[in-house]
């Protein structure tokens, strides 16, 4: 990889009009990620050999900071607002929605092949020598388990047409979409604690849909700018997600951990309305300190920290 340009230089090339404040929350929300991984590891050897758990598991008051470092609302948030944009720019320049859909999962998804390749060819020689299936099986999980959030944000962009077609219907009354998709994951939670077939798994798309959808409206400003109603709506946000996560934690038998925890109920697999909760909470935090943090990045040696960041996180999220 080439060496980056001096920070002037990326500042000058860099087009006014590009929201550099999208590029931010997309670094940090892959960054916080593989370091949330990293510092959930537990490994600890004893008379009996090597063994292997998670801080949440052996310290059970660390899954309330999940509600900070579960971070990937912010990814699908800033989702919304960007490939709303890029659909409608192909939209303008006369594309079409197969080809559209192409190119966005080309990007994703070519870093992806090499990972894959590589544990393929690993899984055959560790076979090959004899190692437990078990063992190839469960490192295959741990390694590969990442790639979830890839196929999830690959469904949710290309639902983006009709994601935009529901908000346009709406009119003024847009944020209630991703309220109303809200409703819709509790309803799928119910059905799903009830005992009602794989039901559940609908909610891997209702989940992401609704922070998308919001994310729509926030680049549309709706929550932010000419069209919102006021300055309140980061505090409604903020305020209203944490309110409902709370009930959701204290009164509705809601895990307090926003990741899995092993042998507990999980707010991630199936995905349940807590993660939307989070998710509005979070982007009201992501609202409060926007205009703050874009006044920052118009220095250009921040600027071009957040372009080195991008550049690699993808990259680092796969591998780490």
């Amino acid at each position: 990889m080439r060496p980056l340009a001096s920070p002037a230089a990326l500042d000058a090339a860099t087009p006014g009009d590009r929201d550099r404040y999208l590029d931010l929350l997309r670094a940090l929300a892959l960054a916080v990620v593989v370091f949330g991984h990293w510092l959930t590891a537990v490994v600890w050897v004893d008379g009996d050999g090597l063994h292997a758990s998670t801080l949440l598991e052996r310290l059970p008051a660390s899954r309330w900071a999940t509600w900070v470092v579960q971070i990937m609302p912010v990814f699908f948030l800033v989702g919304g607002v960007v490939n709303a944009r890029s659909w409608r720019s192909v939209l303008a320049r006369g594309g079409d929605w197969p080809t559209w859909v192409r190119a966005r999962a080309t990007r994703l998804l070519r870093p992806v092949l090499p990972l894959l390749w590589v544990w393929a060819v690993l899984c055959a020689g560790l076979a090959a020598a004899g190692l437990d299936p078990a063992l190839v099986r469960q490192g295959s999980l741990a390694a590969l388990v990442a790639l979830w959030f890839i196929a999830v944000y690959l469904l949710v962009i290309a639902a983006t047409p009709a994601a935009l077609a529901m908000h346009a219907r709406a009119g003024r009354w847009s944020p209630a979409v991703p309220v109303a998709l809200g409703v819709a994951a509790a309803g799928v939670d119910v059905a799903h604690l009830a005992g009602v077939g794989v039901v559940g798994f609908a909610n891997f798309f209702l989940v992401w849909a609704a922070v998308h959808q919001l994310g729509i409206c926030w680049g549309d400003g709706f929550l932010q700018g000419p069209r919102a109603q006021g300055s309140k709506a980061p505090w409604v946000l903020l305020g209203g997600g944490l309110g409902v996560l709370i009930v959701l934690v204290g009164w509705g038998g809601y895990p307090a951990s926003m990741v899995g925890v092993d042998g507990l109920r999980s707010n991630t697999f199936p995905p349940s309305v807590a993660l939307v909760a989070l998710g509005f909470a979070q982007a009201g935090v992501v609202l409060a300190v926007a205009d703050g943090a874009r006044r920052r990045l118009a220095s250009p040696r921040l600027w071009r920290g957040v372009i080195a960041v991008n550049l690699v996180a993808m990259t680092v999220y796969l591998w780490h």
